[in-house]
């Protein structure tokens, strides 16, 4: 067998044992929501992990590390909850939201998802403060950031292997000429600086609007 035949089968027994979950739609969500909020820990990296895999990694490689950039936690976790949601057989909408903080570094990118179940819409977006699962659908916080542009796709639409694809692929595709990826790499290590390397930050979730820290400025 090829050393690429081994890493594509390594990549489907890991892709393949992903828990599958009982129950309603949102009770199954849910599951997903909180296993990748508590298995994949937000720690701070050092500047070189950062600028060498920094939205590089694929769903297997987050997986195998087993945590995400804590001030930035939303790619790795986002990518990894819709493919455990689609192997759960939820096809979720993954939303690209470019912006910028108002008054504060340079412009980013948010990765977000909405779902139907139940037939009701949900959202799951897992910030750096706070993850969030609860009923509606993604809306930015004109209070606190400027929209460049939101994009809302599925990836059953795009035809996209979440095994094999890293967040950056999907940023390179997506975003528009406000993104510096230098400037934002800079960004992420002055922030991560402020933290011994290493470190593990504890975070809340929320599940409903009203106990949410989302709009606090």
């Amino acid at each position: 067998m090829s050393e690429l035949a081994r890493m594509s089968a390594s990549e489907d027994d890991l892709l393949n044992s992903f828990p599958l979950f009982c129950g309603s739609d949102r009770n199954v969500a849910m599951s997903v929501f909180e296993f990748v909020h508590g298995f994949l820990t937000k720690r701070t990296w050092s500047a070189e992990r950062i600028r060498l895999h920094y939205g590089r990694r694929t769903v297997v490689d987050i997986l195998e590390d087993g945590d995400v950039l804590a001030v930035a936690p939303c790619p790795d976790r986002t990518l990894v909850a819709a493919a455990m949601l689609i192997r759960n057989g939820i096809e979720p909408v993954v939303v690209y939201h470019e912006r910028r903080a108002l008054g504060f570094g340079p412009s980013t990118a948010h990765l977000a998802m909405e779902l139907t179940l139940d037939g009701l819409p949900f959202m799951a977006d897992f910030g750096s403060r706070e993850s969030r699962f609860m009923r509606g659908t993604y809306e930015p916080n004109s209070d606190i950031e400027a929209t460049v542009q939101i994009v809302r796709f599925s990836t059953a639409a795009l035809e996209l292997d979440l095994g094999a694809v890293s967040p950056s692929l999907l940023f390179g595709a997506l975003a528009s000429e406000h993104i510096d990826t230098e400037s934002y790499l800079a960004y992420l290590i002055r922030e991560s600086a402020k933290f011994p390397v290493g470190h593990i930050i504890s975070e809340r979730m929320a599940f409903d609007a009203k106990f949410s820290i989302q709009r606090d400025l």
